[in-house]
Formats: structure tokens, C-alpha cells, sequence
């Protein structure tokens, strides 16, 4: 499927406000890896709810806002997001947001970023740790 260039910018502002701040926006491409998910994850008829659910998303936000949501502020974007989330949002828009969602968190936490800086990944077997106390700036890596 292919997203006209105002839905492309439309899903880059879901995303950058589903994931705030940093490197989770622009920098890791989370967009362009929610976009392939859903083309190559997801059935027809998926695709076109998503489609469906991209632009009802967008009237949505000029009903309740009476703006768009790239001109929204950060508080107005979270409300938003949550109340659809919730369920507050017809079927098409909650499985755009529901999608979305789940792309953007699955591919950054499987990002080089993540997996690099964050939590560094070991291969296993690993190392073994007994007992370790786990500060709070501590590094920790969920394979370890």
C-alpha cells in the first residue's frame, strides 16, 4: 500500500507523539518501520482500515480541535492518543492507533539504538552473574 505525502507526515507526527522525545522520533526512522510493518504484516483488508483509520484519525483531531493534529501541542496530542486508545475511537481509528502502537514500541526496542546503548545485547550463553546488585543507572540487558 502507499501513503499519499500528507498521510506519510501525518503518521510521522502519531509516531514521534506515541514515542516523545530524543531518539525515539525522527532519527530512527519509526514511521517508514510502521509503514512496512503494516504492508508486509498485514492482510488487505488490514491495510485499507489502517488507511481509513489514518484519515478518520485526522478528522478526529479537527473535530475535537478544531486543528491538525502536526498543530496540536504536545498536551493536546497525548489526550488525544489516550482517549482513542482507550477506546473512545470508532474501529478503524482505535486499529490505526492499536497498530501504531505496537509498531513504533516493537521496532524501538529492537533498534540499534536500543540494543546498543541502552541495554546492551549479549550473545549467549553470556555472562553469569550470581548475585548483582542493579543500580539505577545501571545498563542492564533483558538476555543476560
Amino acid at each position: 500500500f502507499n501513503l499519499s505525502t500528507e498521510q506519510e507526515i501525518l503518521l510521522q507526527e502519531v509516531v514521534s507523539a506515541i514515542l516523545p522525545g530524543g531518539k525515539a522520533g525522527e532519527s530512527l526512522q519509526l514511521d517508514a518501520f510502521v509503514q512496512l510493518m503494516v504492508n508486509d504484516c498485514c492482510s488487505e483488508e488490514e491495510q485499507t482500515a489502517f488507511i481509513s483509520g489514518l484519515g478518520e484519525f485526522e478528522m478526529e483531531a479537527q473535530k475535537q480541535f478544531s486543528k491538525s493534529f502536526a498543530m496540536m501541542t504536545a498536551a493536546e496530542k497525548e489526550e488525544m492518543l489516550n482517549r482513542l486508545l482507550r477506546g473512545a475511537g470508532h474501529g478503524s481509528v482505535h486499529e490505526f492507533l492499536k497498530l501504531s502502537k505496537n509498531y513504533a514500541v516493537l521496532g524501538f526496542l529492537y533498534s540499534e539504538y536500543v540494543m546498543t546503548k541502552e541495554m546492551p545485547y549479549t550473545l549467549v550463553p553470556g555472562r553469569y552473574g550470581l548475585c548483582e546488585t542493579i543500580e539505577g543507572s545501571s545498563k542492564i540487558n533483558i538476555n543476560a
